[in-house]
């Protein structure tokens, strides 16, 4: 009788794929995560990167005010998260050695007047948490 229960037990395989299923879903839950949580951050990085074209364009067209520029990208960043942070500066250079914007250079030219704009924002997702960064100079004068 032992035998004849060993033999058909031997020959089930009802049971199999529930435990190869048991053993697999976690990990396919895991990468699904994965690929969601890389996604959303990279759509979030791509949205900072558009708010950023924004304030460019501001600069680009005559703009002046870095406050303006800042509520530019403030409005055109449509999910902007809550710890982001966004500066707008103006600098001059004189042969690549920033200087003041009023005075004139050594060899008496004018100095180089430029826009920057920098841009922090943290992604904490699922899986993934980072801070991005990205900014970008603009030359005025």
């Amino acid at each position: 009788m032992l035998k004849q229960i060993q033999q058909n037990y031997a020959k089930s395989e009802s049971g199999i794929a529930a435990i190869e299923f048991a053993f697999v879903a976690p990990l396919l839950a895991l990468i699904i995560t994965a690929i969601v949580d890389v996604g959303l951050y990279v759509n979030a990085r791509a949205d900072m990167t558009s708010s950023i074209k924004s304030g460019v364009d501001y600069f680009m067209t005559g703009g002046q005010d870095t406050d303006a520029a800042i509520s530019v990208i403030n409005h055109a960043w449509t999910r902007r998260p809550e710890y982001s942070t966004i500066e707008a500066q103006r600098y001059c250079s004189c042969s690549g050695i920033v200087s003041a914007c009023s005075n004139v250079c050594t060899d008496g030219s004018q100095p180089e007047a430029y826009k920057k704009i920098v841009v922090t924002a943290y992604y904490d997702g699922l899986l993934l948490e980072a801070k991005y960064q990205s900014d970008e100079t603009i030359r005025i004068r």
